[in-house]
């Protein structure tokens, strides 16, 4: 098993560039994922917000049989 990760860890490195790139890729990815994730929980609480806001509050009283 020792070999296989020697060997693996060599053959990453061999073109150092293509590894450096898709790194790179990767971690802007997982950074766009990130505020893009944020970004729209705040939209859905924005939402939720404005729609209680609209609707008069969080609990509504009504006459009987209205």
């Amino acid at each position: 098993m020792g070999k296989f990760l020697i060997m693996a860890w060599r053959n990453v490195w061999r073109n150092w560039r293509r590894t450096v790139i898709a790194g790179t890729a990767i971690a802007l990815g997982m950074a766009l994922i990130l505020v893009f994730d944020g970004f729209l929980g705040g939209m859905n609480e924005a939402l939720y917000g404005n729609t209680v806001k609209l609707q008069g509050g969080h609990v509504q009283v009504h006459a009987p049989g209205f």
